[in-house]
């Protein structure tokens, strides 16, 4: 790489699943994240290394009681708090770990210090405090580590006999004071001005262990890795990470068998570590991110151009092929199912489209040409509900779209962490999910509506506030309207859905991947009339589903699962958006759902 490029620094907080925790709480821990982040950024902007900023972004939250990383250590089973901490620099391949610390307050420091000053790369327990101390570290008590709901947390553990040692926010609440749970192990991976890579983490380990236990948090290639082109850094069930050389893994696959970012993370976190709670953030010398969980909650944020994003995952815009941008009709086959509504006119509901239109905008001459398409003069043979001729016509739009469309596609990506929370949550009961069926009734995908036809699913909407705030913020989403939808699409493998095409071209279709299996990224498409894509994690395709598309999953061992969003196509003005929401404005019997 010649020249600068833009810093990037991403910090998580652990992952595993989370209780009840106040929005108080919540703040304080958003909070201290993001001052965790703005620490190592500032580095970054002024210059500084990519070392220097991952520790930067550790040591504040060390000292922030919330997370299991210095003064909120968990405990051991014998009541004492042994902190753990690892750094390694990409550019040289330096690493250090110090293991079972009880007195140093800032573990990440003494680990920095293994790296630059000691032939050794791995130090633990009385060694390693002896070597910190030696090189300038600070001395704390026991007593500065100790925080009432971790002691709460060793307790709840201690006293039953069938508990194992536990990730730190998975201990039962029921059996404490509150219903509060604390955060997790942190980690922090960088990319400087000049290329240079580094990842940190550092940890209390799990409540309960035994003493003298070593996570992967001190493990070079377990809980994180870095070299020249990638940074590493690993949440969760930390003795399988070491069982694994999880961090390590990813990276190997990243250089040697040619996978993408993501592909990497995913063949690690949902193979490998499929049976465990694992989670993973990563910055390439590209200045691609990824932050990819497989069970529970984590939180992460990252900072790029100086702009803040919390607990989210932002991916960099693919680059697809170029589609003809040609107006052109498309072919009016339609599917084979006598029963599919969705390929064929609503007489009721284009007449009471049209009446509404004759009373309220008969004489408006800046709609005739919603006028010419909805009532035209002579008879018209289409299989659609309403086609407007004058849209431009392609199947993928993804890389033609306006800069206002290019926002909500932008928008989505980076809430893919958000979104895939909600998803994750209502995703692990049946309430709220509702079946289709292929033509021939051979095999049956779900969908879990938030808005059907224009109308705000309520109950399902209470269950998912950050995706309906996002949705809301979207500037060109179909509302209020029987053309727009929005809902989660689950497909279990073996899934064909036959052929069909949507009731209008008023509409564009926007699918963001949420859970996405490497193997549905290779062996699962859509075809729109004579392209294709895949669904990958994080990104969206927009495509005209009026064409006539289908779908296919026929390999893979869970679900595919993504976000549906109708949005308005970019070639009606405000006006003739605004006639089109007025007229369709009613509920139709058509099950529009892909």
């Amino acid at each position: 790489m010649s020249g600068e490029v833009r810093p990037l620094i991403v910090v998580h907080g652990g992952c595993g699943i989370i209780g009840n925790i106040t929005p108080e709480r919540d703040a304080i821990c958003r909070a201290a994240l993001e001052d965790s982040l703005r620490a190592g950024y500032a580095v970054l902007s002024s210059g500084g290394s990519a070392v220097d900023a991952v520790i930067a972004a550790t040591v504040l939250l060390e000292d922030c009681p919330e997370y299991n990383a210095g003064k909120g250590a968990v405990f051991a089973s014998d009541g004492n708090n042994e902190l753990d901490s690892g750094i390694m620099d990409g550019h040289t391949g330096a690493a250090g770990g110090i293991s079972t610390l009880k007195c140093i307050k800032n573990p990440i420091l003494a680990a920095r210090h293994v790296m630059l000053n000691c032939p050794h790369t791995l130090l633990c327990g009385t060694g390693a405090e002896t070597f910190a101390v030696n090189q300038g570290c600070q001395i704390v008590d026991q007593k500065y580590f100790f925080t009432e709901q971790r002691f709460l947390q060793l307790q709840s553990v201690l006293a039953d006999a069938n508990l194992r040692p536990q990730l730190d926010h998975n201990i039962p609440t029921n059996q404490l004071s509150t219903n509060e749970t604390s955060i997790g192990t942190v980690g922090a991976v960088a990319l400087d001005q000049h290329g240079r890579l580094a990842t940190a983490s550092s940890t209390g380990g799990m409540t309960g262990k035994l003493p003298g236990r070593v996570s992967d948090s001190s493990i070079v290639g377990a809980g994180f890795f870095a070299d020249q082109q990638l940074a590493v850094s690993m949440t969760g069930t930390g003795d399988e990470f070491i069982r694994q050389s999880a961090a390590r893994q990813i990276v190997d696959l990243f250089h040697y068998r040619s996978m993408t970012l993501t592909e990497a993370c995913d063949q690690v976190i949902f193979g490998a570590l499929k049976e465990v709670h694992a989670g993973v953030i990563a910055v390439d010398r590209e200045g691609n991110m990824l932050v990819e969980l497989l069970i529970g909650v984590a939180i992460a944020v990252w900072l790029l151009f100086g702009l803040l994003s919390s607990s989210r995952r932002w991916w960099k815009r693919p680059t697809l092929p170029e589609v003809d941008n040609t107006p052109s009709n498309t072919n009016n086959t339609i599917c084979s199912s006598s029963d599919c509504v969705r390929c064929h006119r609503n007489e009721s509901t284009l007449a009471a489209a049209r009446h509404k239109f004759t009373q309220r905008y008969q004489d408006r001459t800046d709609l005739t040409r919603i006028q010419e398409v909805l009532m035209p003069t002579a008879a018209v043979d289409s299989p659609y509900l309403f086609f407007i001729h004058f849209n431009r016509s392609m199947p993928i739009w993804t890389n033609s779209l306006p800069d206002c469309y290019k926002d909500d596609i932008e928008l989505l990506e980076a809430e893919w962490y958000s979104i895939a929370s909600d998803y994750k949550a209502v995703r692990s009961s049946e309430i709220g999910w509702g079946k289709n069926t292929n033509d021939k009734g051979e095999r049956k995908w779900k969908v879990f509506q938030l808005m059907n036809q224009g109308s705000w699913v309520t109950v399902n909407c209470e269950r998912c506030p950050q995706v309906v705030a996002i949705l809301h913020r979207l500037s060109n989403i179909v509302t209020n309207c029987t053309l727009g939808n929005a809902f989660f699409s689950v497909l279990p493998a073996g899934t064909v859905i036959a052929a069909h095409r949507g009731p209008t071209n008023a509409r564009l279709r926007c699918h963001l991947g949420i859970d996405v299996p490497l193997s549905a990224q290779k062996g699962a498409s859509m075809d729109v009339g004579d392209a294709s894509f895949s669904w990958v994690n994080g990104k969206c395709v927009v495509f005209d589903d009026s064409y006539l598309h289908s779908a296919r999953y026929l390999n893979g061992e869970r679900e595919r699962a993504a976000l549906i969003v109708d949005l308005w196509h970019p070639d009606l003005v405000k006006e003739e958006k605004e006639c089109v929401e007025f007229v369709f404005g009613v509920v139709v019997e058509a099950n529009d759902m892909d």
